[in-house]
């Protein structure tokens, strides 16, 4: 017996480190050679045939693949092991506290999460997938592992078979479907699944369509030079209703000069109907076409402060900087300076921040609702919740004593923080420990129960990418 097999086996923690230890040089063995033969296959082709090219190379990324489908089926071996070990010590640690398997899931996911640069929410999620792939799918697991699906094709096997929860039925489901994934792309296995579900489904489709009516939302995506991607979940019925009627709209508003595209006007006759037809500066207005009161958003613009204090149109100046060029709503989308000062003239729904272009200093906040001074500085500050890697917008987050109010935490902003409430009760629930830097204002430094250290940086108010810095 070798010194680390007798270390080992007085030594649980022991034995699993050279355990990960031995399968971690292998993957690393394998990523370099990898790379390496991969740079002599390059070379390789060039002086082959075209078609022997094509052949040659068509093979060896069939195996290339069959190799990340091993990785995948890997990866999701230990997510389950993970998972299941947070569970047994929610168990073990608090057999008392209901929700405490949910805590430590949670504490966990956002660990993995931390290590792989993901969200936490993300992971939850790709835990539990991990975890129904390995036990209720053992079969496609498998399939995964030896390279005869791919991880699309197992992703979507999974989803399609959430109606199928007798154990039978899922076996007979995943057989069929998982022998037509083999040779079939991942859009077709889709499809296919989904019908295959409905005929192994073990709840009605009634009642699963109650319970999936819960989850009817609207959803907001940035998207690129000032646009967003704005998208609901609503009932089937509804919703092509809605498709339909703002195509009838518009069609029927094409004029004789009109040069709008039917999706340009279907998507200006949904803000219309949303929003009215212009933006003024009266809480309550009405529509273009009647008497109802107007519904207007609540934005945070933040905007360069020079070329609003002097008036010229930063997009016209030579001496102008990028930073000039381009205002933020809410801290994060940018828009055109120039849609800013329209915006702005006159709307009290609109907070407007100036700013120092060169520091990125806030010189001044003028709200039009009075709001309190510190929530204000917070809001301008943060941007969105200052949970490393979480997006949520600062009007949706809660602002968190850093220091709890009752151990002796001060109401000040060196001493305050926006988190969205999955991370305000992630802060509260398990040991994610967060600290404000004494000489970085803003700067809030997390540490995870493994000890792991997450330092997150507010970006001063301007178009400048957040920064997320980690280490071990």
């Amino acid at each position: 017996m070798s010194h680390d097999d007798r270390e080992a086996s007085a030594d649980p923690a022991t034995a699993l480190a050279l355990a990960c230890r031995a399968l971690t040089d292998e993957v690393r063995s394998c990523s370099t050679a990898l790379a390496g033969r991969t740079e002599h296959v390059a070379e390789a082709s060039e002086a082959a045939t075209y078609l022997d090219a094509l052949e040659l190379l068509t093979d060896l990324a069939r195996t290339l693949q069959d190799l990340q489908s091993a990785g995948a089926a890997a990866s999701a071996r230990i997510e389950n092991v993970l998972r299941e070990r947070a569970m047994s010590e929610a168990r073990i640690v608090h057999p008392e506290e209901p929700r405490a398997v949910e805590w430590l899931l949670r504490e966990a996911a956002a660990e993995l999460a931390a290590s792989l640069v993901q969200t936490d929410r993300g992971m939850v999620h790709r835990l539990d997938a991990s975890h129904e792939l390995v036990t209720d799918y053992a079969a496609t697991h498998t399939a995964l592992a030896t390279g005869r699906v791919s991880q699309q094709h197992a992703d979507e096997l999974r989803r399609a078979g959430t109606p199928v929860t007798d154990p039978d039925a899922r076996a007979e489901y995943e057989r069929v479907v998982l022998e037509y994934a083999e040779t079939a792309s991942p859009a077709r296995t889709r499809a296919f699944a989904k019908r295959e579900a409905e005929r192994h489904a073990t709840v009605p489709f009634a009642e699963r369509h109650e319970h999936a009516r819960d989850e009817r939302r609207i959803r907001i995506c940035e998207l690129t030079d000032g646009m967003c991607q704005l998208s609901a979940t609503l009932p089937a019925v509804e919703g092509y209703a809605i498709y339909d009627r703002l195509g009838r709209l518009a069609h029927a508003s094409r004029g004789d000069d009109e040069s709008r595209t039917i999706p340009q006007r279907e998507a200006d006759l949904l803000t219309d109907l949303l929003l009215g037809a212009s933006l003024t500066g009266s809480d309550v207005q009405v529509g273009q076409h009647g008497t109802a009161p107007r519904i207007v958003g609540h934005v945070y613009v933040t905007v360069p402060a020079r070329p609003l204090l002097d008036g010229t149109d930063p997009g016209s100046t030579t001496d102008s900087t990028p930073e000039e060029r381009v205002a933020l709503i809410d801290g994060r989308i940018p828009i055109a300076v120039s849609d800013a000062a329209t915006l702005l003239a006159g709307a009290r729904s609109f907070t407007r921040v100036l700013t120092d272009p060169t520091s990125g200093v806030a010189w001044a906040t003028d709200t039009y609702r009075p709001t309190k001074a510190i929530r204000e500085h917070l809001t301008v500050r943060d941007a969105h919740c200052r949970f490393p890697g979480c997006r949520t917008p600062v009007r949706n987050c809660d602002i968190d004593h850093t220091t709890d109010w009752q151990h002796g935490g001060d109401t000040t902003s060196t001493n305050l923080a926006a988190l969205c409430r999955r991370h305000h009760t992630l802060k509260h629930r398990t040991r994610w420990t967060p600290r404000h830097d004494s000489n970085q204002p803003g700067v809030l430094h997390w540490t995870s129960p493994t000890g792991r250290v997450l330092t997150d940086i507010p970006e001063p108010p301007g178009p400048r990418p957040r920064r997320i810095a980690a280490s071990d």
